[in-house]
């Protein structure tokens, strides 16, 4: 996360996130799902910018840069930023307002979790803005209760384990970079419709993330690709049968391998370096399957 304080705002840019491994372990007492996933940012932005008002007023506007315009994005008290800044005045007993201008570059209903890294923004640039001065433990309690991705946007962190429902989080000891190919294709998925078709239809998994965790540390793509694994994939698959063919794509494309992120739609592909990964981009883009994406770690 990158933040500019300006003369009378301040600008926050907040990357995408890919799964490169997520087991589901079982369903918790709370009704979420015990989860192991290894996560890393890529460089796919969109960008906050706030500025402070003289009321209490918190306004939202969003802008489509090259995000999927298709796809509504609330900007009314659903959305992440505005529950966010909620979150920050309750909890420090404040009242400030703020005027919020979100440009949306990472698509939606994609597992990339642009919605979660907007909510990380939203509580960093607010933390600055109306200097409150919550600590990053604070800060990450909050973004806990906001989603379940949202901690690991805060931390400084390329790579890491995320457990629990994935508030949880442990840095990795990474070496990157790595390149990708993503593929977000026409549709979106619910999340909660993926790990309901999940519950119905799948089992719970033993898989461990320290082999995945392991070979991070050496940043070789040949130790990662035989490490992919995503549980919901099949879910997902269920629901939409294309993705098949978006990951067919990849994986003639891209050399070490490909899988879904998240609980989808978008998939990605592991490739040796930027320019095979433009490369790649360029042939799986001639297949109309969707928005392609050539991306690195951020």
């Amino acid at each position: 996360m990158q933040i500019v304080d300006g003369d009378k705002s301040i600008l926050v840019r907040s990357s995408a996130k890919l799964n490169l491994s997520l087991a589901i372990h079982g369903r918790r007492s709370d009704g979420f799902h015990e989860i192991e996933t290894v996560m890393v940012k890529v460089a796919i932005y969109d960008t906050l910018r706030i500025s402070p008002r003289i009321d209490e007023r918190i306004t939202l506007r969003v802008r489509h840069v090259d995000a999927d315009s298709s796809v509504s994005i609330p900007a009314g008290p659903e959305n992440l930023v505005i529950r966010a800044a909620e979150a920050m005045r309750h909890h420090a007993g404040i009242r400030f307002g703020a005027d919020a201008v979100l440009e949306k570059r990472i698509p939606a209903e994609a597992g990339l979790a642009g919605g979660s890294g907007n909510a990380a923004a939203a509580l960093a640039g607010l933390n600055r803005l109306w200097r409150i001065g919550l600590d990053d433990k604070t800060l990450g309690e909050l973004a806990a209760t906001l989603g379940s991705d949202v901690p690991f946007f805060l931390s400084s962190s390329t790579a890491a384990v995320a457990r629990g429902r994935g508030e949880r989080i442990e840095a990795i000891d990474f070496a990157g970079p790595l390149h990708f190919v993503v593929v977000k294709p026409a549709f979106g998925l619910s999340t909660a419709g993926v790990y309901a078709t999940f519950a119905q239809r799948c089992t719970a998994s033993a898989a461990t993330a320290l082999p995945l965790v392991k070979a991070l540390t050496t940043g070789a793509p040949s130790d990662l690709s035989r490490h992919l694994r995503n549980d919901l994939q099949f879910a997902a698959d269920l629901m939409a049968p294309d993705l098949k063919l978006v990951r067919k794509r990849l994986v003639d494309e891209c050399r070490y391998g490909a899988m879904m992120t998240g609980s989808g739609s978008a998939c990605f592909g592991l490739c040796g370096s930027a320019r095979e990964a433009k490369a790649s981009a360029a042939r799986v883009r001639a297949a109309r399957l969707g928005r392609v994406i050539a991306t690195t770690t951020a």
